[in-house]
C-alpha cells in the first residue's frame, strides 16, 4: 500500500528506533513541521547527496520541540519509525512529498547478538565515544543492528545498506563484518591522538 507523506531529504541516514535531532530553519520545512505537529503525522527522511536521492528512507516521528527560536526556527528531536520505498517524488507543495510504499518490519530474531558482534561493537563504541555503551544501546528496539549503528562512526553508504536490508540476522552479519574492518582503523586513530597529546612521545 502506498501513501503520500511529507519528505525531508538530508545528508543523513535515519534508522528505525534511532534518534535524530534537527534544526528547522527553511520556511518550507517550518511549514512542513507545523503540519506534522498539528496532525501528529510522520515525515519521510531520505539520504540525499548532490542530485542523488536514495530509493529507501525512514519516517521520523517528532518526539518534542527542544527549542523554539523567536524568529520561527525550531530545534526538534525525532525518532525513526517506518521504512519505505520512494515510488514518486511530488513537487506540488511548498515542500516535497513522496508517494511511499511501506516496507515490512519483520520481528527481530529471538536469539541475542553473537559474542563476536558484541565484543567488536563495545570496543568500537568505546574508542569512538570515549565510554562504554549502556545495555540499552546494544539490545533495545526493533533491531539490535540499528541500535548499535546509531553510536558508531559508520559511513552513510554502509548505514544505507543496513536500512535497505530486510533481514535482521543479515544486518547483524553485515555489521559484524564491517566492524572487523573498522576496529583497526579506530585503534590506529586513537594511537595517533595519544602521540599528538604526548608531542610525539608515547604516553
Amino acid at each position: 500500500m502506498a501513501d503520500i507523506i511529507p519528505l525531508f531529504p538530508l545528508e543523513v541516514v535515519l534508522l528505525p528506533g534511532c534518534l535524530l535531532p534537527l534544526h528547522i530553519f527553511e520556511p518550507r520545512y517550518r511549514q512542513m513541521i507545523a503540519r506534522c505537529m498539528k496532525s501528529k503525522e510522520e515525515f519521510g527522511v531520505v539520504l540525499s547527496q548532490g542530485d542523488q536521492v536514495a530509493s529507501v528512507g525512514c519516517t521520523a516521528e517528532i518526539l518534542k520541540v527542544l527549542l523554539d527560536h523567536p524568529d520561527g526556527r525550531k530545534d526538534i528531536l525525532t525518532i525513526g519509525k517506518r521504512r519505505y520505498r520512494l515510488l514518486e517524488i511530488l513537487e506540488d507543495q511548498a515542500y516535497l512529498q513522496v508517494r511511499a510504499e511501506w516496507l515490512a518490519a519483520p520481528a527481530p530474531p529471538s536469539s541475542p547478538a553473537t559474542a563476536g558482534l558484541l565484543k567488536n561493537y563495545r570496543r568500537c563504541y568505546q574508542l569512538a565515544q570515549g565510554r562504554e555503551p549502556n545495555a540499552g544501546e546494544e539490545e533495545a528496539g526493533e533491531s539490535v543492528a540499528y541500535q548499535m549503528a546509531q553510536g558508531l562512526p559508520l559511513s552513510l553508504s554502509f548505514k544505507q545498506q543496513l536500512l535497505e536490508e530486510d533481514d535482521e540476522l543479515a544486518r547483524r552479519a553485515m555489521l559484524e563484518e564491517h566492524l572487523n574492518e573498522l576496529l583497526p582503523q579506530l585503534i590506529s586513530r586513537e594511537g595517533l591522538r595519544k602521540r599528538a597529546r604526548g608531542n610525539g612521545h608515547p604516553a
